[in-house]
């Protein structure tokens, strides 16, 4: 009997089979396909729905491509059968070798050390950290960089700014060796690059290396394939910022990405909806990540119940739930409703947990859900208190809008990855229940280094059934997490 043939890739194996996942002598790995699919239900329709999969298939190669974890339950499933199989490497180009050395200023501190041992193995191909906020994920990478001394691709959401300006404070590597890919034109220039040229790293933003992987529209369906990029670049070391964002996304560049050394960052590792959280434990297991085992609790956190009616509560209702920015309408266009909620919630909150504490160069960050939102609060702080600079920070506000007194933003814009220096003070207005998101806003607040203890301050609208089941979640999590928990009804 044809043995079934595997292909087995750094972050991928590619195995002979239909479609519909036939495979020689008869069998079938059907059980592998509905592993890696998502079905969501449809309460309208009162049935299950097909969503999304984890999974390619390449018609040209007549194969099917799944993550790299899944190679232990395909063989398993074809063993059940007592299909043979044989499994096949194909060789990996040898990346292209950089110089890369850190500042002598900067040293590894303690809780640093095992994340950093375990992220230089070469045993593995995929290894990821879950390091608390705070403690030195982006620099643990640094140092990797600087182990492994391979060309290097950055992926991230958002931050492309922050990361090019760590490597200038922590490495050594010249500023014209770490490359921006931000928009199409920024790969073509790649493109059309002599070796001589070539960057160091690469830092990407995942907006514009999507289209490019894809090869879906034009210009980037007309250039050089992905793949043939990253090994005319010589990529030998891939590494995703906060995995937990963008999964559907950052699966399809593992499967499409053929690197020989992969690392995965993320202080909250996991997906709060069930069918997704199960799929993301199988591709990024909780055993391939370090350094999220200790936490330390530094903030001091308050919970404020407040009562404001609504009429017609399930307005806010949809059929995925509960949904804050119809709240948060509401609110912004009864005028009465939102000076109640300013005067009663917002104005307190930052009076007394902001400044009546605050040093100079100290600041504050307020969430809420919608830009609408996020702009009603400014304007009313700024009447409240001119002195004060209070600036948003949502979608096309610039990089300088982060250095005012108070700052307004969402939990997209600023609630994963955003640094904000000398933050001493979070105001959350969000009716938010998934867990990661509730752990990556609280790991805004960093340690103060004068020794101050950071304030968390969450709110909840009592009156609304689908709040009151929130808070119940957040307030669990938070005296797991808070080095002091209080609340109080206001």
């Amino acid at each position: 009997m044809d043995k079934v043939r595997i292909y087995v890739y750094p972050t991928s194996i590619e195995i002979v089979a239909s479609p519909y996942g036939q495979v020689r002598g008869g069998g079938n790995i059907s059980k592998s396909i509905r592993d890696m699919s998502e079905f969501e239900f449809n309460r309208q329709l009162q049935k299950w729905k097909f969503k999304h999969a984890y999974y390619l298939i390449n018609e040209n190669a007549g194969t099917l491509v799944f993550p790299r974890q899944m190679l232990s339950s395909i063989i398993s499933e074809l063993k059940t059968q007592k299909l043979p199989y044989s499994l096949e490497y194909p060789e990996i180009k040898t990346p292209r070798s950089i110089a890369a050395n850190m500042r002598p200023e900067w040293t590894d501190r303690p809780e640093q050390e095992s994340v950093i041992s375990a992220l230089t193995q070469t045993k593995f191909s995929m290894y990821g950290s879950d390091l608390q906020t705070g403690k030195g994920k982006t620099y643990c990478t640094f140092r990797v960089i600087s182990t492994l001394r391979v060309a290097t691709l950055i992926v991230v959401d958002g931050l492309v700014e922050q990361w090019i300006k760590e490597f200038s404070e922590k490495t050594l590597i010249p500023p014209d060796k770490v490359y921006r890919i931000q928009g199409a034109e920024s790969i073509l220039r790649l493109l059309q690059m002599k070796p001589n040229e070539y960057p160091s790293v690469y830092v990407a933003s995942l907006d514009t290396l999507m289209p490019y992987i894809q090869a879906q529209v034009s210009p980037y369906k007309d250039w050089i394939p992905y793949q043939k990029f990253i090994e005319m670049h010589g990529i030998g070391l891939k590494i995703i910022d906060e995995v937990h964002l963008n999964f559907q996304a950052l699966v399809n560049l593992d499967l499409r990405s053929k690197i020989m050394h992969n690392r995965y960052l993320s202080a909250t590792p996991e997906r709060s909806k069930s069918s997704e959280g199960r799929i993301f434990e199988k591709i990024y297991p909780p055993k391939m990540f370090v350094g999220g085992e200790k936490y330390d609790k530094y903030v001091h956190l308050t919970f404020y119940k407040y009562q404001i009616p609504v009429e017609k509560p399930k307005r806010f209702i949809t059929q995925h739930g509960y949904n804050h920015l119809k709240y948060e309408m509401y609110m912004v266009n009864n005028r009465a409703k939102c000076f109640v909620f300013l005067q009663t919630v917002v104005f307190p909150a930052v009076h007394n947990h902001f400044l009546a504490k605050r040093k100079p160069e100290q600041r504050m960050l307020i969430f809420a859900s919608s830009v609408m939102m996020c702009e009603a609060i400014r304007d009313g702080l700024l009447q409240e208190y001119p002195h004060l600079d209070v600036r948003t920070f949502v979608s096309g506000d610039p990089l300088t809008n982060l250095d005012a007194d108070i700052i307004v933003g969402t939990p997209k814009s600023c609630g994963t990855g955003r640094d904000i220096a000398d933050l001493l003070t979070v105001l959350n207005t969000c009716s938010i229940n998934a867990d990661p998101t509730i752990k990556q806003m609280l790991g805004r607040l960093r340690k103060l280094k004068n020794g101050d203890v950071p304030e968390y301050i969450d709110t909840v609208n009592t009156v609304l059934d689908r709040q009151y089941a929130h808070y119940k979640n957040r307030k669990q999590i938070y005296k797991e997490k808070a080095l002091k928990y209080e609340e109080f009804a206001i």
